[in-house]
């Protein structure tokens, strides 16, 4: 069987593309480097191909991978198993602290690293922030645009929950397609999304959602101000305490939605998650609308409020969303996802 060594430059153009597939994998927050096979026993018996480790995260591991194979345009799987102790020690080298690159311990096999440049970073966080504002301007301009417009309830919920389909599919692979705040804090309470992305995407859904409701009071005055631009309100008789509660509870729902059927990329049917959520927030309207809204977005209730001028129990939409996002994120996360690496959206 050919190994790197007799083969190397054949293989370098397998490594190359196995890199490109594990940054994909792995996403931008992981780190690491990998190091040529030569330097490592092989994992199986028998095991004459070349292979990879990467080191980054919380545990090392062992990315047994068909570079040869991968030379050729063959279909191959990444398969993974756990660095032994006694592996463990074979290479010391400090992990990365940028996305992960590939490197060789000995120079044998070289690859340049990819642009990590200043501008560059900006330019995606812009692009995905500018898809986020676009989402988010959706979700509000038809969501509330509904309601403004004396839909049913039936009726505003089908809008919500088909603009969010609708976008999510549209966008999720330009910024994960989150198009809510309540959303984004429970991916970076969990470490799926970084600090400053998640900040920035944030505003981006505030910004959108604002100018969304500024859109409809400006298209249609009179049913605006008579909706009061589709802000959401506590049911006559319901404790806000309560109201709180059917917020968070309804939040919950969906933030499981997004995580099971998004973030946890061992689902099969990943590919209908927009969909899983946009049905998510249908339900919980139908079940929770008359009560609270069933908003389940601190934007969503953000931009009508704030061209509204209404204020009135404004923590109901912000605590109960947000406490409920966050149980949901970290249950779901602590149950399935701990001790290894999630898609991140």
């Amino acid at each position: 069987m050919l190994t790197l060594q007799e083969h190397e430059d054949h293989a370098r153009e397998g490594l190359g593309i196995v890199a490109k597939g594990l940054r994909e994998r792995e996403g931008p927050r992981a780190r690491g480097q990998l190091v040529g096979h030569d330097d490592l026993r092989p994992v199986a018996e028998g095991g004459a191909r070349p292979e990879l480790a990467v080191r980054g995260g919380p545990e090392p591991q062992l990315l047994a991978e068909m570079a040869l194979d991968a030379a050729n345009r063959e279909r191959h799987e990444l398969a993974r198993t756990r660095v032994r102790g006694d592996e463990q020690n074979l290479h010391r080298r400090q992990a990365t602290t940028g996305p992960i690159e590939v490197f060789a311990p000995s120079g044998r096999v070289g690859y340049a690293a990819p642009d990590r440049s200043k501008e560059a970073c900006v330019d995606n966080i812009g692009k995905a922030s500018v898809a986020e504002f676009i989402g988010t301007f959706a979700l509000i301009f038809f969501g509330a645009g509904s309601i403004v417009a004396g839909g049913t309830l039936l009726e505003v919920a089908l809008a919500h929950g088909l603009a969010i389909a609708i976008m999510v599919t549209l966008m999720a692979h330009v910024s994960g397609g989150v198009f809510n705040p309540a959303i984004q804090v429970a991916l970076w309470v969990t470490g799926k999304m970084p600090t400053t992305r998640s900040g920035i995407y944030i505003v981006a859904q505030l910004a959108g959602a604002t100018v969304a409701a500024l859109a409809i009071d400006w298209f249609v005055p009179q049913a605006s101000e008579a909706a009061n631009v589709g802000t959401p309100a506590v049911a006559a008789g319901l404790e806000v305490g309560k109201a709180v509660v059917v917020e968070a509870l309804t939040t919950f729902f969906l933030v499981w939605a997004v995580f099971a059927s998004a973030v946890d990329d061992r689902n099969a049917f990943r590919t209908m998650a927009s969909f899983a959520i946009g049905l998510t927030i249908t339900i919980d309207i139908l079940a929770t609308g008359p009560l609270t809204g069933g908003i389940m977005n601190p934007a969503r209730w953000f931009g009508p409020a704030l061209v509204a001028g209404d204020w009135t129990n404004w923590w109901v939409w912000i605590v109960g969303p947000v406490a409920g996002g966050v149980i949901a994120g970290v249950g779901y996360w602590y149950l399935y996802l701990k001790g290894r690496e999630a898609a991140t959206p």
